[in-house]
């Protein structure tokens, strides 16, 4: 018995899971129990539960009652988002779902009978387990990050958003507008807050994690809270946890993900695989920041050429004046201070500490000096032959003798509007594909998704920012040596594009199943 608990009761199909509350009666009062969740493959004797699942929750409906679904992700389901989520929407009772990955890959054995006959439920499951490379039921991370985004574009574009949760999307939202969240998958509150106790008096960590590894005690044997609590921070699994958590320390995304599951990124890390892990949830949250950059057009949630990368701090004073003034030639365009150095130029309005960039624009007469002369090929062809607008650039310095991080080389885009947004996006995926071959080998493009806030009304707007960056196994010497080369290549790459159409150079997903589930069992 391998001890992974709740998972080893999965069977071949579609795992569904519900949330029940029941009540009793206390001092004539009905007092709402705790939340009950169940799992319901099938029962003991390999029997559909479901039709009484969905009893249970028309039942609930019926009495004015709300409960949470989640729906492990299995191979049943995979192909199927829309038409599963439009299913659970159906129920008047659910105003929220989770859709979980059932990432079993490496169970090899099934879960022993504790009798001589063998239930028809284990029957079921060791023929599934028996199945070459994993479980029938498991899925991989990149099956499930498709599920999930189109889960999610469908709960924006159905209109699902208005009336009920859904996991992972709001969890990722949250944390893309800098938010909290109480899913411990994206909170910095890991399995150290939680406790399972099992009918048979087991008391250990979450239950993600192996067993017996993640036991702390029995009940009857428990001391007080102070001695469960020591000995779940003893508990060396989570101490394990804790250290391949380093590795979110210096990731990019370490404010938007949250780190995930201690438990599923252990096992991961037993498998060697721990990359794949960390690769599934970029995917997810880039994909959800493009659905909020262009919700009309959900085909930016399958790029994968441009990747979240948020930039802080990334701020203008006044972005509709901004704006007006590059739309408008003939405005007043008073005097700027420029101040050049090797390390870079500055466009200030003369006020001390403030070293404000957006007073310039290409109608300006200082405009050309304003621009660093290593980054104007990329200037100009995205003013010039583009038509946009930008409102940051950057030639990239290797601050020598100085404790600072190097630059990259980058172009900062402010779309007028989600539409041409859009447009754009799919415009440098195409211009990044293209320029690759024709790019040094120290050197790779990369298309980033940010948002730029406005000081003075407080809003935010999406951005678009073109950059250089050093490719793997490259130094940044090796970099600084080759990017002039990269932003000739990758300027010619953008004379001959254009920003038309949401059309981008990435294979789409596959078509996803538009019939109803048969029965979710």
């Amino acid at each position: 018995m391998d001890g992974r608990g709740v998972e080893h009761e999965q069977a071949a199909g579609a795992l569904h899971q519900g949330q029940v509350v029941t009540e009793r009666i206390v001092d004539d009062t009905l007092v709402p129990l705790p939340p009950v969740w169940f799992s319901c493959p099938a029962n003991y004797d390999g029997k559909p539960v479901y039709p009484r699942v969905a009893a249970a929750l028309r039942l609930l409906a019926e009495r004015g009652r709300r409960v949470g679904v989640i729906a492990a992700v299995t191979p049943a389901i995979l192909g199927r988002a829309e038409a599963v989520q439009d299913h659970l929407a159906d129920f008047g009772s659910v105003d929220a779902i989770s859709f979980v990955p059932c990432f079993d890959t490496d169970v090899r054995r099934p879960t022993a009978a504790s009798s001589r006959r063998v239930p028809a439920s284990r029957q079921l499951q060791q023929a599934a387990v028996t199945t070459a490379g994993g479980p029938a039921w498991a899925i991989s991370p990149d099956a499930y990050a498709e599920f999930a985004l189109a889960a999610t574009t469908h709960w924006l574009q159905a209109g699902h958003f208005a009336r009920l949760k859904m996991e992972p999307a709001i969890s990722t939202i949250r944390r893309l507008r800098g938010l909290g969240s109480g899913f411990c998958h994206f909170s910095d509150l890991k399995c150290d807050h939680v406790f399972m106790l099992y009918p048979d008096g087991r008391l250990g960590s979450c239950d993600e994690l192996p067993w017996p590894q993640a036991q702390l005690t029995r009940l009857d044997q428990a001391g007080d809270q102070v001695g469960i609590i020591a000995a779940q921070r003893r508990l060396p699994l989570l101490n394990q946890g804790k250290d391949l958590m380093d590795r979110c320390t210096t990731c990019d995304y370490r404010t938007s993900c949250g780190g995930g599951c201690i438990a599923t990124r252990w096992r991961y890390d037993k498998a060697g695989d721990q990359d794949a892990y960390c690769d599934y949830r970029m995917r997810v949250i880039d994909g959800i920041a493009a659905l909020l950059a262009q919700p009309a057009h959900p085909a930016g949630a399958w790029c994968t050429t441009t990747r979240w990368r948020p930039r802080t701090p990334n701020s203008m004073r006044d972005l509709d004046s901004f704006l007006a003034r590059w739309n408008s030639p003939d405005a007043p365009r008073p005097p700027a201070r420029l101040h050049t150095s090797a390390h870079g130029n500055i466009n200030t309005v003369g006020r001390p500490g403030i070293h404000e960039a957006d007073d310039l624009d290409p109608a300006h007469p200082q405009w050309r000096a304003a621009i660093e002369p290593g980054i104007r090929p990329l200037v100009d062809a995205v003013t010039d032959t583009w038509g946009l607008v930008t409102y940051d650039s950057c030639q990239g310095h290797l601050y020598t003798g100085l404790d600072l991080v190097p630059a990259e080389r980058r172009v900062g885009i402010l779309p007028r509007d989600r539409t041409q947004y859009a447009d754009v996006a799919a415009a440098l995926c195409r211009t990044a594909t293209a320029a690759a071959p024709a790019l040094p080998p120290a050197v790779q493009v990369t298309v980033g998704r940010a948002e730029l806030r406005c000081e003075r009304s407080g809003r935010t707007v999406p951005v678009l920012d073109l950059i250089l960056l050093p490719a793997p196994g490259h130094d940044w010497p090796a970099y600084f040596a080759a990017f002039d080369t990269a932003t000739h290549a990758l300027a010619r790459a953008l004379t001959d594009e254009r920003p038309t159409g949401d059309e981008c150079a990435c294979p789409t997903p596959p078509p996803v199943a538009a019939e109803a589930p048969k029965a979710l069992t």
